[in-house]
């Protein structure tokens, strides 16, 4: 409720908007195409809410609870949890300092990745994981090695900074719900682009 009353995300999605004009634009902004059924699914959230901040909140989590915008996030979403999770930094911060890195492993799981995959499917999502080989990539980097002195008993757990909260516990709920949020909420100044 209080993310749709956020200045940010009223200047983008302001409150004049008919409910068709902001349904349809959460889904063009997380870049899924939506069935029939998923735009319905949201359209009739967002009529179930009383007031129109109701309305909004209601609207937006239908839109990102669907198959489509979780299988359009995944990828962007996975690569991002990867430098938090194992590199614990921002994907634009030192070593890299731009998005080169990240654009480099967000194609690299896109080459993996098999049209019509769901992979709200852990099995399926595994499957492509372990096709663009993600988790072994990162752990056996030389970032990752000496960020946690594997070899070297000299630097022990070490963590870069982030500048945002922690990821969630469940990476499942981190990749479907605070990536597909942070992505189309659309914040202009928001510091991780996500595909």
């Amino acid at each position: 409720l209080d993310w749709v009353e956020r200045a940010d995300f009223v200047a983008e999605y302001p409150t004049t908007m008919t409910r068709d004009e902001y349904i349809d634009k959460l889904f063009t902004r997380s870049g899924a195409t939506p069935t029939t059924a998923e735009r319905n699914q949201a359209l009739f959230a967002y009529d179930s809410g009383g007031s129109v901040k109701e309305k909004r909140a209601k609207g937006i989590r239908a839109v990102i609870d669907t198959g489509a915008v979780y299988n359009a996030q995944y990828n962007a979403a996975f690569v991002l949890m990867q430098y938090f999770g194992y590199l614990r930094r921002n994907p634009n911060n030192a070593p890299d300092n731009n998005f080169s890195g990240y654009d480099f492993w967000l194609t690299k799981m896109n080459q993996f990745s098999v049209t019509g995959e769901d992979v709200r499917d852990a099995n399926v999502a595994l499957a492509r994981v372990k096709r663009a080989e993600m988790v072994k990539a990162f752990v056996v980097s030389g970032e990752y090695r000496g960020r946690f002195g594997i070899g070297d008993g000299s630097r022990g757990q070490q963590f870069g900074p982030i500048t945002e909260p922690e990821p969630e516990a469940s990476w499942r709920n981190s990749i479907g719900e605070v990536a597909t949020a942070l992505r189309i909420a659309f914040l202009p100044t928001f510091p991780y682009r996500l595909g």
